[in-house]
């Protein structure tokens, strides 16, 4: 079964392997799983259940930290909050503040980018919250963008992330 669109994860797209009851793009308003539960696709993608972040959609970049007892709080994405150097991964739905859901920290996905994202650019934080782009701001590292934004505004384009984490201030 081909792909429904080339931004969606359906059941073909990503095949969860582990653990069972995982849909990606589901949004839960009470947890079912525990904060910080990791599952994996067929592809080689990792994700992690976390609760929301107001204002979030799909593909947004968010920044996450799990602490010892595996609690997690999650912001979208901006300069500042990458700044912080908390790992970054990307959302597979728009789950907000007081919902739950998965972010992909590993694999082939869908990221959020600004007009005129350029095709293997290095991927850089923004102002904008949950949105990347090629400009020199705070790299992100483990992050390639695989398409270029045709400068007509936000755009979710194909992206390969590996545990992505932001590095020195440009």
């Amino acid at each position: 079964m081909a792909e429904a669109s080339s931004t969606t994860f359906n059941e073909e797209f990503r095949k969860v392997i582990g653990p069972l009851g995982v849909q990606l793009d589901r949004v839960d308003t009470s947890a079912q799983f525990d904060v910080g539960t990791s599952a994996r696709d067929h592809r080689g993608g990792e994700y992690l259940y976390l609760l929301g972040v107001a204002s979030n959609v799909q593909f947004a970049w968010v920044s996450y930290q799990i602490a010892g007892d595996l609690t997690a709080a999650i912001a979208l994405a901006t300069t500042t909050t990458v700044d912080l150097r908390d790992p970054v991964g990307i959302s597979c739905s728009a789950f907000t503040a007081t919902e739950y859901g998965w972010v992909q920290i590993r694999g082939l996905t869908y990221g959020r980018y600004l007009t005129s994202m350029a095709k293997t650019g290095t991927v850089q934080s923004t102002a904008t919250g949950g949105c990347m782009d090629d400009a020199n701001t705070t790299s992100v590292y483990g992050a390639v963008c695989h398409e270029t934004e045709p400068g007509t505004g936000t755009d979710s384009l194909k992206t390969t992330i590996s545990y992505p984490m932001a590095g020195i201030a440009l």
